[in-house]
């Protein structure tokens, strides 16, 4: 489940950073193009595994953590809790469409900080992906 979460932090940064992205790389619209089809179903399976983490895990090690290893602790919040987020502003069109409530509120007020949000995933995915592969910091 850990490599999915880091596939998904990623790939919900990319596309939450994709006009960033497009503006330093116009070559990069193209791979992008092919992953906002898959939009609604990252951010909803993102926002599902998020929520299973905080669960899991519980609120009391997810801060104490920050105590132990402050890199390791700022990486576990920030894809937690960022992935949530995005998660939410992604994969709210396709709940919407599944329970026939409006959550769109909760989308206004998290749009303006996606570009903020999906730098935290990238970098909490990559941070995940390079302690995965045996590169600790």
């Amino acid at each position: 489940m850990l490599w999915l979460f880091t596939i998904l932090l990623l790939a919900a940064g990319v596309l939450a950073c994709s006009a960033l992205i497009i503006g330093k790389k116009p070559e990069a619209k193209q791979l992008i193009d092919k992953l906002v089809p898959f939009q609604g179903i990252i951010g909803v399976v993102l926002l599902v595994i998020c929520v299973l983490t905080m669960l899991q895990v519980g609120p009391g090690y997810m801060f104490s953590i920050l105590k132990s290893s402050p890199v390791v602790g700022m990486q576990y919040l920030g894809g937690v809790f960022g992935g949530a987020a995005l998660g939410l502003v992604f994969g709210m069109p396709l709940i919407a469409k599944v329970t026939g409530k409006d959550g769109s509120a909760i989308v206004q007020k998290l749009s303006p900080f996606q570009v903020i949000l999906g730098l935290v995933c990238l970098g909490a995915g990559a941070l995940n992906l390079l302690w995965m592969l045996g590169i600790h910091l």
